[in-house]
């Protein structure tokens, strides 16, 4: 016999055509197309009402094209949850007895849920040791629990800072693309190298972030604790006044406009603003801190090219903020140096030590001598070997 192309007599066979997907879909692609059932394969854990929130935008479809572009969309949602491996969605023609409708299968493989970072950062001469955990989708909703450990100068008791944070994140806000962030915390941060004093802070808060990140609207109530320790015989009078407890009840709006469009591998172009309102002293202790606190940062950005292959941009940066008391007898008792505003050193005000442009008050073991009285606030880990304080500004 001849081969299996050619035909008994020796003549090629017709040819097989191939398939055509592209040209089969533009003849279809317009065509009436309803949906008529969604199956849900793989959910273990996940309850069914968060995928099918997601697939809810599938219903809708009138037309094959618009069945396809709607599932892309969706199954593109379902990973952004980020509590799957893979998500799968494969489209099948409907019954024979409903013409013009598709079934739609969905295969999700879901993740193990736990997770275990550590890291350690250096910057300048601060060393931060960092541990956290996550448990996500727990109970099914997509949900994240989060603790996090981290300790700042651990080899440096005097200067030791760390934080402790326990949170819960809900990625999709009674079922819309907001977030929902609630969490208790504890946080030591010590400022004895600048202005005599370290703070203690514990507490719980809640923010809320619209779709897209434009804005945020958080609440944090904190018992706060202001202490010298040691440096206490020598901090200014200025820093000892505010030593002590009190209780921070605020509420904070974010709201953030960014029109910067990526320009390269690593630079960007365009501008950004970002506004941040702070209304503290929501209660009924009289002894809490009033204040109104507004900050705004502008940052613009345009690329510089100098040399060929090598990407370099120019970036202004500008930031200005208020703190203002209110309430009865707002006037008579200084702002709390804690929600003050601090400038000074690279990256904020260069020619200055951190945190040594502004008002600043005399360690009470400097002396009475003028070369202390005009003394510049330089970091140091005790106020013997500082003469002056930062104390922050209203503006």
């Amino acid at each position: 016999g001849g081969a299996a192309s050619e035909s008994g007599n020796g003549s090629p066979g017709p040819a097989v055509q191939e398939f055509d997907f592209i040209a089969t879909m533009n003849k279809v692609k317009d065509k009436p197309c309803a949906l008529n059932r969604i199956e849900i394969v793989g959910d273990e854990r996940t309850k069914r009402q968060v995928i099918e929130r997601e697939l809810e935008v599938v219903r809708s479809a009138e037309t094959l094209e618009d069945l396809m572009q709607s599932l892309s969309d969706a199954v593109e949602e379902l990973n952004a949850l980020d509590i799957f491996k893979t998500v799968d969605a494969v489209i099948d023609a409907g019954p024979d007895h409903l013409p013009n409708t598709a079934d739609v299968t969905v295969t999700v493989e879901e993740k193990s849920g736990y997770g275990l970072h550590t890291g350690l950062y250096v910057q300048g001469s601060e060393t931060t040791a960092e541990v956290s955990g996550s448990i996500k989708n727990f109970f099914g909703y997509a949900e994240e629990f989060d603790l996090t450990m981290s300790q700042g100068n651990a080899f440096s008791p005097k200067t030791r800072s760390g934080r402790y944070t326990l949170s819960w994140q809900d990625n999709r806000f009674l079922g819309t693309k907001s977030q929902l962030r609630a969490q208790v915390f504890r946080t030591t941060s010590s400022f004895l190298n600048f202005s005599s004093y370290s703070e203690n802070k514990t507490g719980l808060g809640a923010d809320w972030v619209s779709p897209g990140g434009a804005h945020k609207l958080g609440y944090e109530l904190a018992w706060r604790e202001l202490f010298c320790g040691r440096e206490s015989n020598n901090a200014s009078r200025e820093v000892l006044q505010q030593a002590g407890h009190n209780l921070k009840s605020s509420l904070k709006h974010v709201a953030m406009a960014d029109s910067r469009e990526v320009a390269g591998a690593l630079v960007s172009r365009g501008a950004a603003i970002q506004a941040t309102t702070e209304l503290g002293g929501i209660g009924l202790d009289p002894n809490m801190f009033r204040f109104f606190r507004e900050e705004v940062e502008v940052v613009a950005e345009r690329p510089v090219p100098i040399l060929s292959g090598l990407e370099t941009a120019l970036e202004l940066r500008l930031k200005a903020g208020v703190l203002l008391p209110w309430g009865k007898g707002c006037f008579d008792k200084p702002t709390y140096i804690g929600d003050r505003f601090f400038l000074g050193g690279t990256g904020d005000l260069r020619g200055f030590w951190i945190k040594g442009a502004g008002p600043t008050g005399k360690c009470r073991g400097a002396g009475d001598n003028e070369e202390a009285d005009a003394a510049e606030v330089r970091p140091s880990t005790s106020s013997e070997g500082r003469q002056r304080d930062a104390l922050g500004g209203d503006v």
